[in-house]
Formats: structure tokens, C-alpha cells, sequence
């Protein structure tokens, strides 16, 4: 039956299809989401960066979420670029689009806003609240009672 329902209806060409049908574009829904998004005036050059979706802005970038990488103690910064345009081993991310970067693990633990460096004056993103509830619950527990403090260790 799962093999049936995939070939039907495929989850990861629904869930394209849904995101592009009825999600607003970037340059759209920043226009009315900076007011929750920057901490900041909004009538300063990053809240108008942030609000038009500028690639001529300067960079405002939010890293949400540290992935773990394949490299054991690596992460990779997931986040979302709000403004500008970020360029590296990806030639070009303009801003509305996310990315995924390396080699600031060493900086983020867990989200961050970035800018140019010549930006100092910029307020930070808010940090997003997510309330999700855990999909997979698992209970582990000693069958040796005396192995039960090498469990808490571990």
C-alpha cells in the first residue's frame, strides 16, 4: 500500500507543490513580517533591506537552526537570507532563499544573525520559537541494575 501511495502521490512533489501554491513569495511576505522579525527601528536601512527583500541592501542573514554534519563535532548553519546576497562555494544565494553553511560551528551554537562586517549598527533577527512536540518518544532503561550508572554516563 506505501508503495502504491507513493507512486500516486509522491510526499516531496505535494509538499513542493502546496509551498509553491500557497506560501507567499519573499519579497512579499517580508513586507509584512519585518515588524515581527527585526529587533531593531524598522525605519532604518536594515528593517528597509529586510522589508523589499534588497539585493542591493546590506546583508541580514538569520541562522536558525545547527545541523550536525557527517564529520563527527561538525555542524552545518541553516538560515534564511533576508537581504543581499551572500556568495562563497555556492556561487550566489540572493536574499529569500536559504542556505546551509560551513565553518561557523566554531561561532554559532545555536542561531545567530549575521550582517557585513562594516555593519555595526544593525539589530538583531528574533530568535524564531518553534513548539514542536517529539514525533519519536523512546524510554531506555538497565536490564542490569548495577549497569545503571554506565547508562547515565552515556
Amino acid at each position: 500500500m506505501k508503495r502504491v501511495m507513493q507512486s500516486w502521490l509522491p510526499a516531496s512533489r505535494a509538499l513542493l507543490e502546496m509551498m509553491i501554491c500557497h506560501l507567499p513569495s519573499p519579497a512579499s511576505a517580508q513586507k509584512y513580517r519585518v515588524e515581527n522579525l527585526y529587533e531593531g527601528p524598522l525605519d532604518d536601512p536594515y528593517a528597509h533591506a529586510i522589508r523589499n527583500c534588497d539585493p542591493e541592501g546590506p546583508l541580514m542573514l538569520y541562522v536558525s537552526k545547527m545541523i550536525p554534519a557527517s564529520d563527527k563535532g561538525r555542524f552545518y548553519a541553516f538560515g534564511r537570507v533576508f537581504s543581499a546576497g551572500l556568495k562563497g562555494t555556492v556561487e550566489d544565494v540572493p536574499c529569500g532563499n536559504t542556505v546551509a553553511m560551513v565553518g561557523l560551528d566554531h561561532f554559532i551554537t545555536k542561531n545567530a544573525t549575521l550582517t557585513d562586517e562594516k555593519e555595526v549598527d544593525a539589530h538583531p533577527i528574533r530568535a524564531m520559537k518553534f513548539s514542536v512536540s517529539p514525533v519519536v518518544s523512546v524510554a531506555v532503561t538497565s536490564r542490569v541494575t548495577s549497569d545503571l550508572p554506565k547508562l547515565l554516563e552515556a
